[in-house]
């Protein structure tokens, strides 16, 4: 059996998808997750889209996990809004977009993505930020030793964002001038 993750689908340009081509294969099965999904975040839901059989076979084995008629009617709601979650989608790649140029800014190096979130080598960015009240993850324990991930932040958190990423550059600008200060002292030059 194969598992194809697309919790980040919404996020992804056309043709991404397998299921847009229809149904998966009978030996495959594509995971989703409400919550990756733009305006149904919080749900806490997932979905498999699978050959029945297969899809009743991981339902034997996944532990209870209960959900309210809310969350529920909401989820179903969500999946009819096409137009809601492309706009959301939309909104979410034009933040990371700002985000990854604010941090290229500063000197770190984000890479590319098609979800709603970045990753960055940006070794001393992560306390930086933090201290300032941003939500930003360590990716030491993905392997990623001086990177950061950072999430496209709700619209009206947008700003404070980009501010503390400014305020990354101003601190390695005022660094750098004194590190070349130092550097110059050290071969009795004068700055």
């Amino acid at each position: 059996m194969f598992v194809i993750d697309e919790a980040f689908a919404s996020f992804a340009p056309a043709g991404t998808s397998l299921l847009e081509s229809g149904p998966p294969p009978k030996n495959a099965v594509v995971v989703r997750f409400t919550d990756q999904r733009p305006g149904d975040a919080g749900l806490r839901m997932g979905y498999v889209v699978g050959d029945a059989d297969l899809a009743s076979q991981l339902n034997g084995v996944l532990p209870a996990w209960p959900l309210s008629a809310p969350a529920i009617a909401a989820a179903v709601a969500g999946l009819d809004d096409q137009s809601h979650v492309e706009a959301g989608a939309l909104l979410g790649r034009q933040q990371v977009a700002e985000l990854t140029a604010a941090l290229a800014a500063t000197g770190a190096e984000p890479f590319g993505t098609d979800a709603n979130y970045l990753v960055a080598h940006a070794p001393t960015a992560g306390a930086e930020l933090r201290s300032s009240g941003i939500a930003v993850r360590d990716c030491t324990s993905f392997g990623l030793p001086g990177h950061v991930r950072l999430a496209a932040p709700k619209r009206d958190e947008m700003r404070a964002v980009l501010a503390a990423i400014a305020g990354l550059r101003q601190m390695s600008d005022r660094l750098a001038t004194t590190v070349d200060t130092a550097a110059l002292d050290r071969i009795g030059l004068e700055p």
